[in-house]
């Protein structure tokens, strides 16, 4: 069966995006990973020290850094988390800057410097 996860990483070598438009992407799959990472909180909640594990092997150990959902999408875009967390943020603060970068007409780091701007929203647009 195909996954989004193996379709992901293909359809993005096709397509001619920035490294910005790729964090843009890994952005929108975010809640994905968040979901993902939801459910494997909830299998694991019982699993305290002292306590036995009841719930099958996931995998390989991996570190907490690596594990977190922001840098699981940055890694399916070849991007980096940092980056991802940027774009969350800007998202928040600024999502026509966000619209922006997404269009390929600003990468993310001028889009971030103007969301620090004290100007009015409507020079934005």
């Amino acid at each position: 069966m195909i996954t989004w996860r193996d379709v992901s990483p293909t359809y993005l070598k096709r397509r001619n995006l920035t490294k910005s438009q790729a964090v843009a992407c890994a952005l929108e799959m975010l809640p994905l990973f968040e979901a993902e990472a939801k459910e494997r909180q909830r299998l694991h909640a019982g699993t305290t020290r002292g306590r036995s594990k009841s719930v099958p092997d996931s995998g390989p150990e991996v570190k907490r850094s690596d594990n977190e959902a922001r840098e699981q999408a940055a890694a399916q875009f070849g991007v980096s988390g940092r980056h991802v967390q940027r774009a969350k943020k800007l998202k928040l603060k600024a999502p026509q800057l966000l619209d922006a970068v997404k269009a390929g007409k600003m990468d993310l780091g001028t889009a971030v410097k103007a969301s620090r701007q004290p100007c009015s929203r409507a020079a934005w647009s």
